[in-house]
């Protein structure tokens, strides 16, 4: 529950006030929250508020807004130290906005009590994670799937615009069978064609918001099965970044929008075909290049891809040579194998507070 400042109460009597009702960490017009201040309402229909250059109150988990000093074992305006039993009691995102304000005054927030060392976190960051994963179908906010594009020649295969099926029959995109295939394959014996398969994975991403700062992530596939048989060192597979028409589904004109159609920008280090497991998953960690594809308000749209066709050369180790991964999708029961992505951030500071900075000017002493 919420708790005022006893000796603000204190002041307020001290000043022969008549206070009737009064509330913690009231909010200012814009709805930031005021940790420096407690507001009273007086028996004659006026207000009174008590204001500090350091901030009176903290927040729990809970949402209250509670005396900052039941928390700290030092509570000054340029030094404050929280103790380190009760860091639990407060609640993370107030703890990062404490931290932005005693660096704006070129300090640290420190955990401290007597008997303990203490820290400060200068190199501390309050880490959350978000995992996502596609929708299965039908799908509402984001899909799963491959386009592949079949033909006579590697350069019409890899250079086309639309997906298609064998002999043009048939449909070039799949999203939403149990499985996604990408892969690079020469001229087969019975169809004598080139295909070329592009993955493409999207995640709702939005909870992170405009203000996190992104650290890591990583996506995971798990493999189902793979052929590789020629091994010539440009079988490997990569994370780039895809643009489909649609979020919620991937269709034969998404062939040419998963990267560039000539080396395309990848996003994490190339793992080759030998290294991926079967009935396990993959981890590509992205790079800092792979990390500004995440969207923060929005959905993040990531494609894989196989060596050959990334760099543009033909696999031509004979008929029949294959470079293939087939890996699951959302459309398998549960999520224990699907595409997933999970990104390690820091939230930003509670909205509620606002702006460290703007929340300390004008401030006056009690």
């Amino acid at each position: 529950m919420h708790r005022i400042d006893d000796n603000d109460l204190a002041h307020v009597l001290r000043l022969g006030l008549d206070p009737v009702t009064w509330a913690p960490c009231p909010r200012s017009e814009d709805g930031a929250s005021n940790p420096q201040v407690t507001r009273f309402a007086l028996a004659d229909a006026q207000w009174a508020d008590v204001v500090h250059v350091k901030p009176v109150y903290y927040e729990t988990p809970e949402g209250h807004w509670r005396p900052l000093s039941e928390v700290c074992s030092h509570h000054g305006n340029r030094r404050i130290a929280i103790r380190p039993d009760r860091v639990s009691w407060v609640h993370p995102r107030f703890l990062l906005w404490l931290i932005a304000r005693q660096r704006l005054l070129g300090s640290e927030l420190a955990f401290w009590s007597p008997g303990y060392s203490g820290v400060r976190p200068a190199d501390l960051a309050f880490a959350a994670t978000l995992t996502a994963y596609p929708d299965p179908n039908p799908e509402t906010s984001t899909a799963d799937g491959y386009v592949q594009s079949n033909k006579t020649t590697w350069a019409l295969a890899h250079a086309a615009t639309d997906g298609t099926g064998i002999f043009g029959a048939g449909n070039g995109s799949d999203d939403s069978s149990s499985t996604l295939l990408i892969q690079a394959s020469d001229r087969d014996s019975v169809y004598v064609l080139y295909k070329i398969s592009r993955g493409f994975v999207l995640f709702l991403t939005s909870a992170l918001t405009a203000g996190a700062t992104i650290s890591a992530a990583t996506l995971s596939l798990w493999g189902t099965s793979k052929t590789n048989t020629d091994n010539d060192g440009d079988d490997w597979f990569n994370v780039v970044q895809s643009s489909p028409a649609s979020n919620t589904a991937i269709a034969n004109g998404d062939f040419d929008q998963c990267g560039a159609v000539d080396n395309p920008t990848e996003g994490a280090t190339r793992i080759d075909l030998g290294s991926i497991s079967t009935g396990a998953y993959t981890d590509w960690t992205l790079d800092a290049t792979g990390l500004t594809w995440i969207s923060k308000t929005s959905v993040t749209k990531l494609g894989l891809r196989e060596g050959h066709d990334c760099i543009n050369s033909a696999v031509n180790a004979g008929a029949d040579t294959l470079n293939s991964l087939t890996c699951s999708s959302a459309d398998n029961t549960g999520t224990s194998q699907d595409p997933r992505l999970v990104v390690t951030y820091t939230p930003p500071p509670a909205g509620l507070l606002g702006d460290p900075l703007r929340a300390f000017q004008h401030m006056i002493m009690r």
